[in-house]
């Protein structure tokens, strides 16, 4: 099945899904584009959306979202907020709310966030920590409730 696009060609679902990733209405006003011809080696930092379309190696710190676009390649390690993969990621992610792969994205690499979604046609190799913050209550940390004077405990 088949949508067209606004240039009026045909587009499948796949190309459909990773144009709405540079949607403006998904991201804020605000964001920084890392064009395909840009290459960094080092840290980049972030309090706006990035889309990396070029390569970047060292560290990627972004407080919203980060979106590695179709030609993108970032071999590093990277927090944010949201990341979304269309291109390709070696390294180690860690998304405070959720990280996304879309058909055709790439990623090698661990990933640590509360929620993840693998579209059908993505390549992921590597470990998922989907821990949050929250403290989890096991059995043996629950304390019995005291016993009164004069009560017998139960034995049930």
């Amino acid at each position: 099945m088949g949508f067209m696009s606004k240039s009026g060609r045909k587009s499948n679902q796949n190309d459909q899904s990773i144009e709405s990733f540079y949607n403006p209405s998904n991201m804020s006003s605000e964001k920084t584009i890392i064009g395909k011809t840009i290459r960094i080696e080092g840290e980049v930092k972030s309090e706006e959306d990035v889309i990396i379309e070029g390569n970047v190696n060292g560290k990627v710190e972004v407080g919203k979202t980060l979106t590695i676009g179709k030609h993108g390649h970032v071999n590093a390690e990277i927090k944010a907020r949201v990341v979304r993969i269309v291109g390709k990621v070696e390294g180690n992610i860690e998304a405070s709310y959720k990280v996304e792969i879309v058909p055709n994205g790439h990623l090698t690499g661990n990933i640590k966030a509360p929620k993840i979604v693998i579209a059908e046609g993505a390549i992921f190799k590597g470990n998922v920590d989907m821990k949050t913050n929250e403290k989890v209550i096991t059995p043996t940390e629950v304390t019995p409730p005291a016993i009164k004077k004069g009560e017998k405990e139960s034995t049930k």
